[in-house]
């Protein structure tokens, strides 16, 4: 088969599989709303003690009532830990859907509660670093990973910076919009992904935009760069706009610290090389930050979305997407 017939057989599979996405995504829409909303009616007037408990508890349980997910999450953290047992493997994944739950829980309350109290369980070490890449004046990109619970980690940087957040395109009345809703009440606004004059307008206007790169999206510019060993597509928006623009990177990440409590860490900016040519520029940049989120992963592994696919899109596949270390 020529070259030519490659890239259209490869162009027709991923329609194919996009539209099966988008129908299992429709389905998935409308029984989220539905379950978000009686959650949310439960959860919200709970103390926060209360609410993290219960999340913690009915996480644990989600992992033996789904087999599915179950699976799944297994084995990518085998994938990503192949010197580890199976033992220790399912207790990582229990652990992560524990975790989950009881942010998406903690978040709930913490929308009840209002910024100043929900974010005083939030401590920050090393702000320094967010505040002296915005001393430069060029605005700033937040970049970080769906640990712990980043939507905290988004409401604090939304409150004290003015950041707003790279997000899905609202759908009316779904799970997107309301949890739109309560990050902008939480302190943290969503700017619809794609809307690239909002995100030069707010980087000109010395404000963050947070971006999450750590997750296999088929509808955002990408590229293959390491992950736990393996090719993993990965948006390379943030890299981009930072070797076009010369814009500073912070990546942060937000940890549990007991039960209710919260610590973010912020790294020092972050900057392109410019001895390279700015295609490898965009490409090397993104990889940097993929092995600074994987080695955060490696050190609290129940902080991460394990039940994600984060290998799914394959190189073979997509034979036009750029391959860090292939230009």
């Amino acid at each position: 088969m020529n070259e030519a017939a490659t890239k259209d057989a490869a162009v027709a599979k991923r329609e194919a599989r996009r539209a099966k996405r988008s129908e299992k995504r429709a389905a998935s829409r409308r029984r989220a709303v539905v379950f978000l909303r009686i959650v949310r009616g439960a959860v919200r007037l709970l103390p926060m003690s209360v609410a993290c408990a219960a999340g913690h508890a009915l996480g644990s349980l989600a992992y033996y009532v789904v087999p599915r997910w179950r699976a799944q999450t297994v084995k990518h953290v085998a994938i990503a830990f192949p010197e580890k047992s199976a033992a220790e493997h399912r207790r990582i994944a229990r652990r992560s859907f524990a975790l989950l739950a009881r942010g998406g829980f903690a978040f709930v309350v913490a929308h009840r509660e209002g910024q100043a109290r929900a974010l005083a369980r939030v401590e920050v070490e090393h702000p320094e670093h967010a505040r002296s890449a915005l001393a430069e004046g060029k605005g700033m990109l937040m970049v970080t990973f769906h640990y712990g619970a980043f939507e905290l980690l988004a409401a604090l940087i939304g409150r004290e910076l003015g950041c707003k957040a790279i997000g899905r395109e609202s759908d009316e009345d779904g799970p997107t919009a309301m949890l739109i809703d309560m990050r902008r009440e939480l302190g943290c606004d969503t700017i619809q992904r794609g809307d690239v004059r909002v995100v030069v307008a707010t980087l000109r206007a010395n404000k963050p935009v947070a971006f999450l790169i750590d997750q296999d999206t088929d509808d955002v510019k990408g590229a293959f760069v390491p992950f736990f060993g393996r090719m993993a597509h990965t948006p390379i928006g943030p890299a981009a706009l930072a070797v076009r623009m010369g814009v500073p990177i912070v990546m942060g990440f937000i940890s549990w610290e007991g039960l209710t409590r919260h610590r973010i860490h912020v790294l020092p900016a972050l900057r392109a090389r410019e001895d390279l040519p700015r295609e490898e520029q965009v490409l090397e940049l993104t990889a940097r930050m993929t092995k600074i989120g994987e080695d955060e992963i490696r050190k609290r592994p129940d902080h991460w979305v394990w039940v994600h696919r984060r290998w799914e899109t394959r190189p073979e596949e997509h034979p036009d997407y750029p391959v860090y270390g292939r230009l």
